[in-house]
């Protein structure tokens, strides 16, 4: 045990890791894991980036959830003018600066400021327009935190953002099942329509990236962002090395997530149905597999939009094969050495995977 802190909303504990995982630093909420300076950092950091690097020229940001910190120092590697991060509680905000070796030290950064506030009564009061909007509450089984991803949540966000802003909202794939992951994904694109879901950290994490108007994306766009040291640094430290390497992820375009979500209820204040189907999918331990196979063939996902021929080059193509290795199901890692092979590119070891994952198929 490092350190632990009590307070009115929650008991948070920073803990060493043991064994294999010794030197790693977890924060454990009620009991509960919920971030690491380890198997967590992937998602923690794209949080904030794949956001801002979609974004045209952000300038206020602001973080829902504080947690280890990872996703506020990731936000302030981009040249924003300001970063608010609303965190409930003083426990966590405490806990949080025994992260400092992984979330830079955000609180030192004059740009930063932590409210200490309901999340949901923070975007009524406020007055702010934001051009990112970061939200990333805990499993929406745990108590009290459902509302976070109601309608009158996403409608309160919409209305602090900028007419081009961007929300994007954690949401995982494990102890899950589909009928409630689908309740969150119907409730998510009646405020943001305009939505791309991309899978993180060993392929259980799916981060929605939304907008209420289609994403301009342009490659030199993307790569002057990449560009900035600060941000190229932090990527990298999760093997992310060139630009669109951090979209080869993506499970879901927008028409993949309405034909995913279907028609059904909403979660709503009134009608809080995930906190009653959350919870049940928790207890029976399920899971919810994507379709990120169909991604190297779906034109509508981003990086194919800037690759409609198929990534450029053996560095583009490696990267994003050395990146999925732990992220990616085998169908997706499968396609993406069909295309290495067919081209020409591929060497005996991808080869030597391609026939392995080919026999899985059989």
């Amino acid at each position: 045990m490092v350190a632990s802190f009590v307070d009115a909303d929650t008991t948070v504990a920073v803990q060493h890791g043991a064994g294999p995982r010794a030197g790693m630093r977890y924060l454990r909420v009620a009991g509960k894991v919920d971030a690491s300076s380890g198997p967590d950092m992937g998602t923690q950091l794209l949080l904030a980036h794949l956001p801002l690097l979609l974004s045209t020229d952000p300038r206020e940001v602001l973080v829902i959830g504080l947690g280890s910190g990872v996703t506020a120092g990731a936000a302030l590697t981009h040249p924003i003018r300001s970063l608010d991060v609303v965190e409930i509680s003083r426990a966590m905000v405490a806990a949080s600066l025994h992260f400092g070796g992984v979330n830079r030290r955000f609180w030192e950064d004059r740009r930063a400021r932590v409210v200490v506030d309901d999340a949901r009564h923070h975007l009524a009061r406020s007055r702010k327009v934001y051009d990112v909007i970061i939200s990333e509450p805990s499993n929406p089984w745990m108590a009290g935190i459902g509302n976070l991803y109601t309608r009158e949540f996403f409608d309160l966000a919409a209305r602090r953002l900028a007419p081009d802003g961007a929300f994007c909202q954690w949401i995982h794939t494990y102890e899950m099942d589909r009928q409630v992951l689908s309740l969150v994904l119907r409730t998510f694109l009646e405020r943001f329509p305009h939505v791309h879901g991309f899978v993180t950290g060993h392929g259980s994490d799916l981060l929605l990236v939304g907008r209420r108007t289609r994403w301009p994306l342009g490659e030199g766009d993307l790569g002057r962002r990449f560009g900035v040291p600060e941000v190229a640094r932090s990527l990298a430290a999760i093997g992310i090395e060139r630009p669109l390497t951090p979209l080869v992820t993506e499970a879901l375009d927008a028409d993949e997530a309405r034909a995913f979500a279907g028609a059904g209820p909403s979660v709503t204040d009134d009608k809080p149905l995930l906190e009653h189907l959350a919870p049940r999918a928790f207890y029976e331990n399920r899971a919810v597999d994507l379709p990120v196979w169909s991604n190297f063939a779906n034109p509508g996902h981003l990086w194919r939009r800037l690759r409609p021929g198929g990534l450029r080059d053996d560095r583009e193509l490696r990267d994003a094969l050395a990146y999925t290795v732990e992220i990616l199901p085998w169908r997706a890692r499968r396609e993406w050495l069909r295309e290495l092979v067919r081209s020409g590119r591929g060497g005996e070891m991808e080869q030597n995977e391609l026939r392995r994952l080919e026999a899985l198929g059989r």
